[in-house]
């Protein structure tokens, strides 16, 4: 279980588009609640594989769109991790009688799953980063090509739909390198980027 703290409530605010400054007390402590909601059901699973340790390396590494982080993949790591089905279950189950609390635990489910993401890989790797498929041009379907080098859908109970979507839904998967720090420079799609249209980074979403 996450130890709850303010942090955790800020960025669940953030998800909603607010922040601690500019809300009530009533959605601060609807977040809180959201969160440990989500903790109490969460049953967070991860399963990781050194680049080297693959038995058949995926074919996508190879692609143009990963050439910035080529040089780190021999001291790489797959990784995928996930909250379980019974929150996509829970966060489903309140849409249907109140939107709007569902959208909350949505936000905190996030913030929940990232926490968790972001405590493994600091323990399993102070320096090390998680690179996601759909980061810097890169494509989102290559997420079943990593759970498949993880045997994820056996071990931890993730895999993808046809159209690329994890299920269950709040699982993340990507490699962890080490030393690496995200940029824009170099990226495949720099000059049609729709986040620095926006004013933002794939990475920070």
């Amino acid at each position: 279980m996450l130890r709850q703290d303010i942090s955790l409530i800020n960025k669940t605010l953030q998800y909603l588009g607010c922040s601690l400054q500019h809300t009530n007390e009533s959605l601060q402590t609807a977040a809180k609640e959201a969160l440990d909601t989500i903790n109490l059901k969460a049953n967070f699973k991860y399963r990781c594989c050194k680049f080297t340790d693959v038995p058949i390396v995926p074919a996508f590494v190879e692609t143009d769109s990963y050439a910035p982080i080529r040089n780190y993949l021999p001291t790489s790591t797959f990784f995928a991790g996930t909250l379980g089905l019974d929150i996509d279950k829970l966060i489903k189950s309140t849409a249907k009688t109140d939107l709007s609390q569902a959208v909350i635990l949505n936000a905190a489910a996030n913030v929940t799953l990232e926490e968790f993401v972001n405590q493994f890989i600091t323990s399993y790797q102070s320096n090390g980063s998680l690179f996601c498929p759909g980061y810097a041009g890169t494509d989102i379907m290559d997420n079943e090509q990593i759970l498949n080098c993880l045997n994820a859908k056996k071990l931890i109970g993730v895999y993808t739909t046809e159209s690329g979507i994890m299920i269950p839904e709040k699982s993340m998967c990507g490699i962890i390198l080490t030393n690496y720090k995200f940029s824009c420079i170099g990226c495949f799609i720099l000059q049609k980027c729709k986040y620095r249209k926006q004013g933002t980074t794939c990475y920070n979403q």
